[in-house]
């Protein structure tokens, strides 16, 4: 399946006409293209971005399909060679998933397939477009930090913007996706705290959880420059991780799965011994 692509715009069974409204069978014709996909049936990408883009087009605000359309760019994105128009598709699929939340209703009936000999399946597409945002959002990450900026890790990311998502879950996770992706390494971790401060910027309810991973990922900045022995980096980072977790701990009752080895003394002491090596190299 891996070959050249020029991104083109397919209708593929769609309406032709602008702002139509979304088609009744989107959802069964979405999951019928992913079910040919892994079956070996379809191989043509272009297509596949054409069914894609189509549904962006016209069920901008159909959870289910949605959630199908991104994983559909997802599958472009990993199965076409070049970075540019990997970044395309990643981009439109994280669309999808913020569309798939924005539009999701938790009250509505489950969408159901049918298969060719009249069985049916529950699609539960919420669930299935957070499994999509695990695999999109370092993928974007890496682009970001590959020569393919993405808004959304830029450190201007503006504060006027609304939170992207409806939901205290989805947004940490994108927060943990993201600081697991970085780990330890200082060029990764760079766009990933400012993605996750933008999420705490822009999702005021849900600052704690988002406190407890800018606590680690900053604790972690630290170690990185201290490393270095740049000293006064290392101590913005360490006062950053500090503040962090005390927002976050008090709350830490409600994320029972969020264990932190971060406590307020042993921040402290780190960042008492990172002011006596900065005294010491200024001494010297």
């Amino acid at each position: 399946m891996k070959q050249t692509l020029l991104i083109i715009l397919a209708t593929l069974g769609f309406a032709n006409v602008a702002h139509a409204e979304c088609p009744e069978e989107a959802v069964q014709t979405l999951y019928n293209v992913r079910a040919n996909i892994y079956a070996g049936q379809e191989k043509d990408i272009k297509k596949v971005y054409g069914w894609a883009d189509q549904a962006m087009q016209q069920c901008s605000d159909n959870s289910d399909v949605m959630a199908q359309a991104a994983e559909l760019f997802f599958i472009v994105g990993e199965n076409i060679p070049d970075n540019k128009n990997k970044f395309l598709a990643y981009s439109n699929g994280y669309q999808a998933i913020i569309n798939n939340g924005k539009s999701y209703d938790n009250t509505a009936s489950t969408a159901v397939v049918k298969f060719a000999d009249g069985t049916e399946k529950k699609l539960y597409t919420y669930n299935s477009a957070n499994v999509v945002s695990k695999k999109i959002v370092p993928a974007l990450a890496e682009l970001h930090i590959n020569g393919y900026p993405h808004e959304i890790f830029q450190y201007s990311y503006s504060s006027q913007k609304k939170c992207p998502h409806i939901s205290e879950s989805r947004t940490l996770e994108e927060a943990e996706f993201l600081r697991k992706w970085a780990g330890t390494d200082g060029k990764k971790l760079w766009p990933a705290v400012h993605r996750v401060n933008g999420l705490h910027v822009t999702c005021p309810d849900y600052r704690p959880g988002l406190s407890y991973h800018l606590a680690i990922m900053n604790n972690r900045q630290a170690h990185y420059y201290a490393f270095a022995e740049l000293w006064e980096k290392a101590i913005t980072h360490a006062k950053r991780s500090q503040k962090h977790i005390t927002e976050y701990l008090p709350h830490a009752k409600k994320y029972p799965t969020m264990k932190s080895y971060l406590l307020p003394k042993k921040l402290q002491d780190r960042l008492t011994e990172y002011q006596e090596k900065l005294n010491q190299t200024q001494e010297n």
